[in-house]
């Protein structure tokens, strides 16, 4: 009797977890590369599913489909999902039909054009929208009338009617004027142009690099909080230099974590980090159960130039919307961190680590403080 209850219960925890599991997956045709290492499953599901393998970071997958939170790949033939928040999609470029002499020419019209004043811009896009549909189109001409269109640029700038002038009192124009000094105020608070940024000399980017990128990281934050109604964050050279030491440790491990100690740690643990932070230069006062804050992301950066911060505002803009996408959601650490009214300090940093010649993965940290002591 002992014998059949054991296999009554092996048959279910063999069988079971796949029944455990519903989903749907919508088709999608995509390239996608590891930025962390994913577990291999064989449903897009985080509990009762069988798991493959483990992902290298680095590795490229390609995807047949997606659910909410997992994307369907290709693995030795067997269809398996893999989370989505560890891949980067590689976006393809569409060959284009133009030789480089056909497309500097049709720049060049478009150039010409975008000189004319608002009313000729008007009159040649509506002749050229003309020509597009009275045109039998083959696909070269179709892509010399798109790209006219993207170089000269929508929308044109509105003309302006002749409208009877409205006289507004003084009232009106005070408040119209207190209104214009306080956007102003808050864009000059959201960007922080003449913000100095410290060399720490922890980075392995350049300072003109950290520099824009830690600007652009403080405006990207403060923006949205000044549309909250919420206080902007000041940056911290302590916190920025905690940042870059962290974003480094990631960088020399290849992964991405919040573990000071990997192999007892929990995933955040809490009296541990603030204990690294004391260590770091960083006392945080602990008010209304918050002191010192980490939030932690990775990307791949593909750059040959001697100064890459364009692109990297495009991969830490990643990073951000994906804090963002956490909006409405039960668990979102990393938005709360956006909005905090208890955080008032924060620091950036930023450290990559070279897979080949003009590709890196790089680990990004923001450190925040409620006050230090």
């Amino acid at each position: 009797m002992k014998k059949i209850f054991l296999l009554f219960i092996l048959f279910f925890s063999l069988y079971f977890p796949t029944f455990a599991c519903e989903y749907s997956v919508n088709p999608l045709q995509q390239t996608g590369v590891t930025n962390a290492k994913l577990n291999i499953r064989n449903a897009p599901c985080s509990k009762n599913t069988d798991i493959f393998s483990v992902t290298k970071i680095g590795e490229t997958y390609k995807i047949t489909g997606e659910t909410e939170k997992y994307y369907q790949i290709d693995y030795n033939g067997k269809k398996a999902f893999i989370w989505k928040d560890g891949v980067d999609i590689i976006q393809q470029q569409k060959k284009s039909l133009l030789s480089k002499v056909e497309k500097n020419i049709v720049q060049n019209i478009a150039q010409k054009i975008k000189k004319q004043s608002p009313k000729k811009q008007k009159q040649f896009i509506e002749q050229i929208k003309k020509l597009q549909k009275n045109t039998k189109n083959t696909k070269k001409i179709s892509e010399i009338f798109t790209t006219l269109l993207e170089v000269i640029g929508q929308p044109i700038p509105k003309l302006k009617k002749s409208e009877p002038k409205k006289v507004e009192t003084k009232k009106q124009e005070i408040k119209k004027t207190s209104k214009i000094e306080k956007q102003k105020a808050e864009k000059k608070q959201a960007t922080k142009k003449n913000l100095k940024i410290p060399n720490t000399g922890i980075s392995n980017f350049s300072k003109t690099e950290t520099d824009a990128v830690a600007k652009y990281w403080l405006q990207l934050y403060n923006s949205y909080r000044a549309k909250q109604g919420l206080k902007p964050y000041k940056y911290d050279a302590r916190l920025q230099k905690s940042a870059e030491k962290w974003s480094k440790i990631s960088a020399n491990r290849g992964y991405w974590s919040h573990k000071r100690n990997p192999k007892t740690d929990g995933f955040y643990d809490f009296w541990k980090i603030q204990k690294w932070f004391k260590n770091n230069g960083v006392n945080c006062k602990i008010q209304n159960q918050t002191g010192a804050v980490e939030n932690v992301g990775v990307g791949r950066l593909y750059c040959k130039k001697a100064n890459c911060s364009a692109e990297l505002k495009r991969l830490v803009k990643k990073t951000f919307d994906f804090y963002m996408r956490e909006k409405g959601k039960r668990y979102r650490p990393h938005y709360k961190s956006i909005i905090n009214k208890n955080l008032h300090f924060m620091g950036f940093g930023i450290y990559k680590r070279k897979i080949k010649n003009g590709v890196y993965q790089v680990y990004n940290t923001t450190h925040f403080c409620t006050n230090f002591k």
